[in-house]
């Protein structure tokens, strides 16, 4: 009797399609960042890799939510390393911070989310050969906040900002496929140092196509106001020319965010 049990759940093992693992790739402090890695039964001879950043608004969301599992689920039945992973949520504990104030802690909430999915980044390039990942062949996906932050991470690499510091100097993503999301610029022109990687947006199907320049966020000066003394700024003045990406501002105790749900 034994014996079928055993043969029955490896059955069951296999038709999965493939096989799951959690890795801490990064520690802020107290918090650990995680990853889930879906390793393909059947992998593709490409060795390629998809990276998922969940979304939530840099609020809420989970790397391992229903969403996250069946998107990378879906990918590694097609022979995908399938990877989703943890990020820093800034805004979890901000929202009481009024509207027109939201536009620095909002950078800064990018500025975090790109650190750490450029640490996600270099982490999987550690143990490519581990994991049977071709590195010229990850591409990075993401719904939201997610596809802001991919976005985001690509950008920081062709202009070589330090919040992307952590990623490898060869390291260039195969594509980027953001679901519902832009750049996030404040009075600034959209410009690369570098060439981005090839980028296929999704915006929903009543939206039509956007043209980078335009689908970018773009807030006239009115928008741009120093935030109050209880949430201190702590960066140089920003390059005309270049997306935002300050460096992190603190937030008082009360309203400082506990990171990934």
């Amino acid at each position: 009797m034994k014996k079928y049990i055993i043969v029955f759940f490896l059955f069951l093992a296999a038709g999965l399609g493939y096989a799951q693992q959690t890795f801490t790739f990064a520690q802020r402090d107290t918090l650990s960042l995680k990853m889930d890695v879906y390793q393909p039964s059947n992998p593709r001879p490409d060795h390629s890799c998809v990276v998922y950043v969940f979304g939530g608004g840099f609020i809420s969301g989970e790397r391992n939510n229903e969403h996250s599992r069946k998107c990378c689920q879906t990918l590694a039945d097609k022979g995908f390393v399938a990877i989703a992973i943890d990020y820093r949520l800034f805004l979890k504990h901000a929202q009481k911070v009024p509207l027109l104030r939201m536009y620095t802690l909002f950078d800064t909430a990018i500025y975090q989310a790109v650190e750490d999915c450029s640490a996600a980044i270099a982490y999987i390039c550690d143990h490519a050969a581990q994991w049977n990942i071709d590195t010229s062949r990850i591409i990075l996906t993401g719904s939201s906040a997610g596809a802001i932050t991919v976005l985001q991470t690509d950008y920081s690499r062709a202009n070589h900002l330090p919040v992307a510091a952590a990623l490898p100097p060869a390291f260039r993503p195969a594509a980027v496929v953001p679901y519902a999301g832009g750049l996030f610029c404040g009075n600034c022109q959209l410009s690369y140092d570098t060439p981005p990687a090839p980028t296929c947006f999704f915006h929903g199907t009543s939206i039509g196509f956007s043209a980078m320049r335009t689908a970018a966020t773009r807030l006239p000066p009115p928008f741009l106001k120093p935030l109050t003394s209880s949430v201190p700024l702590s960066m140089p003045p920003l390059p005309a020319a270049k997306c935002s990406m300050m460096p992190p501002v603190s937030i008082p105790a009360s309203n400082a965010p506990s990171g990934p749900a």
